[in-house]
Parts: C-alpha cells; structure tokens; sequence
C-alpha cells in the first residue's frame, strides 16, 4: 500500500484491481481487459510483472490466503469458549477471498498455479481448522482434515447466499451450528465403535 502520496505503481494497481474483481467473482468470469481498466495499465504491464491473467490470480490468491491465515490463526489462539466456532465465524466474515470460489478457480489453472494455491490453502486455512477440529473432538488426523475442508467451504458457501452482519448474535449462528453438528457426529461415531467392541467382547 502507498501511503505517502505518490500514485501506485503498475503491478499494485493491477494487484489492487484483482482483490476487486477475483474476492467476489470466479476466476473464468474476469476478464484481461476488466483488470487493465480498472487499474489503469496497458496490457504490456501485465504481462511484464505477472505472464497473464493467472500469474496475476496466483499473486493475489496467495497474498490474500496468507493474509486469511495469519487472521485465522490468531482467532484459534484466542481463550474462548470455542475456538473453532471463532475461526469459522472470521472465515465466514471475511472479504479477502471466497473460499468457495477459490476451491472452483483452482479447478481451472495451470497445474503449477493450481498447486500453488492448494498448497496455501492446505497451510492458511485447512490445516489451522483441522487443528482446531482435532483438539474439539476425537478424530483421526485424516478425517479432521476432511472436516476441516468441509467446514470451511460451508460457511463460505453459506455466506455467499446469507451474508452475516459485521456484529450480532446471528454472525457466529452457522458456524456454531456446524460445530455442533461435527460434535454430535463424532459422539455418534463414537458410541458405535464402543458398542462394536462390547460386542466383541461377548
């Protein structure tokens, strides 16, 4: 960010017309000349700081998935009732990046771009939630992965179509619901793997 003044330099304002355009929008819904005019440069900038329209999305998807982590991680960290109830809350509220939209556009990348913004997805937000889901109830490290990812996407998804308030009691109602809907899974889960080993036992 330029502070002092000064008009941004070509690869910031490109960067800045892509947080405007890929945060809210799939990746095959933006345009080349979108971005050139919303940022002001020719064509010729783009392709000299980024290649193309997807060096430009890796750029942004990661700066952006980076930011959600360290956020994400910070909401985990903090002494509250429900930790993960408060990291789904910031990921359903936040405006960096759809999620959802995210686990689409990668579909539709070069493998090299793709593995990169899965590899950031694994770092900043799956891998910081399935921690979070393995201390709140009893999974292998696999399935909390598992649900970590579903977790995620679902309160994306969920406030694509019902956007939360910026405060209220309604802002962490789905992720709490979803939480709950994890515990009860794995209590019930977990009361089928002990009647099976009574069984065996009789």
């Amino acid at each position: 960010m330029i502070d002092d003044g000064r008009r941004p330099s070509g690869r910031q304002s490109l960067l800045r017309a892509a947080r405007k355009y890929f945060s809210h929008n799939y990746y095959l819904e933006v345009s080349v000349a979108q971005l050139l005019a919303e940022s002001g440069v020719k064509a010729p900038t783009l392709y000299h700081h980024f290649g193309d329209k997807e060096g430009l999305y890796v750029s942004w998807c990661l700066a952006a998935l980076e930011h959600i982590g360290s956020e994400l991680r910070a909401k985990l960290a903090e002494p509250v009732a429900d930790p993960l109830v408060e990291g789904l809350a910031y990921l359903a509220n936040q405006t960096e990046a759809t999620l959802q939209n995210v686990e689409s556009d990668r579909r539709h990348l070069s493998e090299v771009g793709c593995a990169q913004v899965c590899e950031s997805l694994l770092l900043n937000v799956y891998a910081p939630i399935s921690t979070a889901v393995a201390a709140a109830v009893r999974l292998s490290d696999t399935e909390a992965l598992e649900w970590a990812k579903t977790l995620a996407v679902s309160v994306s998804v969920h406030q694509a179509h019902r956007p939360f308030p910026d405060h209220g009691s309604s802002r962490d109602s789905w992720p709490r619901a979803l939480v709950a809907g994890l515990k009860a899974t794995s209590q019930r889960g977990l009361a089928t793997a002990e009647n099976g080993k009574a069984a065996r036992v009789d």
